[in-house]
């Protein structure tokens, strides 16, 4: 067995591998005031406003990443279909948002992504990990929140795609089984 092929033979292996590593869910909280009912209220005006910070990708452009990510969050969570927009819909679920911090400091939660305080600089760790804290907010009020990691290397990169799903899945959660009118 000569070296060249023990090289290629690691190279598949590892790309084999890498395509396992989808995104992490570290953490998550969901308010007592959130409601899978008001979610989908907020669905039928069929838009929900995302507002993005920062750039996960260094050398790409922030406006595909963008748009890839609000491309993912489509579908990607229970309840009636919503298209996630870069502008502020007009109407009474004005006031709902999603806001999405790539590489927020840990010390930085949901409460504060949506009441508005001063972001700090982001916390970009190195190496190729994408963060994200994401925060569903009404007004000034944190509803649910998420925070997660996925090993990306670009925008298209299909991880990074799969963590902003995993992330929407998490921010709009069922009702608990003790608060659903399921009978």
């Amino acid at each position: 067995m000569g070296r060249g092929f023990l090289v290629a033979t690691l190279a598949a292996c590892a790309v084999a591998l890498s395509g396992c590593e989808f995104s992490a869910t570290n953490s998550g909280r969901v308010s007592p005031s959130y409601s899978a009912g008001e979610f989908h209220y907020v669905a039928g005006n069929q838009s929900m406003w995302v507002v993005i910070n920062g750039n996960p990708f260094r050398f790409h452009d922030k406006y595909v990443s963008d748009q890839i990510a609000r491309r993912a969050m489509r579908g990607a969570h229970y309840g009636p279909r919503v298209n996630f927009v870069a502008y502020r819909p007009s109407g009474p679920t004005e006031n709902y948002r999603v806001v999405l911090f790539y590489y927020a400091p840990r010390s930085f939660g949901g409460s504060m992504l949506c009441s508005g305080q001063r972001r700090p600089r982001p916390d970009r760790p190195p190496g190729n990990h994408v963060t994200v804290l994401a925060a569903y907010c009404r007004g000034d009020q944190r509803l649910t929140e998420v925070r997660a990691t996925a090993l990306a290397f670009r925008p298209d990169d299909p991880r990074f795609t799969q963590m902003i799903r995993n992330v929407t899945r998490s921010l709009f959660p069922r009702d608990a089984p003790s608060r659903r009118n399921d009978s």
